[in-house]
């Protein structure tokens, strides 16, 4: 019985893993639009250069600010997820 539950953790556990790195790729994507005009070759290199997504997040929203207006939809949309999405890995973190 309690090796169906560990099981069923596990794969819990699994999942939450797996729609965070969606997250995560929507961050990247963010990213990318951000600096579209930069060769994809050269964006890639930049963001993968910094290893967490916590620290990715953070460049992003230092990217959107000196690029974006500061009256921009855009920029408190970004500065907002960013704080969403740190609160959903901790959450993940925990799990």
């Amino acid at each position: 019985m309690l090796s169906k539950e560990i099981d069923r953790l596990y794969l819990l556990i699994g999942r939450v893993a797996t729609e965070f790195s969606s997250i995560e790729t929507i961050w990247y994507l963010i990213f990318t639009t951000l600096i579209h005009q930069i060769p994809r070759p050269a964006v890639d290199a930049i963001f993968h250069q910094i290893r967490t997504g916590h620290q990715q997040r953070q460049m992003i929203v230092a990217v959107a600010d000196a690029t974006l207006s500061k009256d921009s939809p855009a920029l408190l949309s970004i500065k907002e997820l960013a704080v969403k999405t740190r609160i959903v890995a901790e959450r993940r973190n925990n799990a």
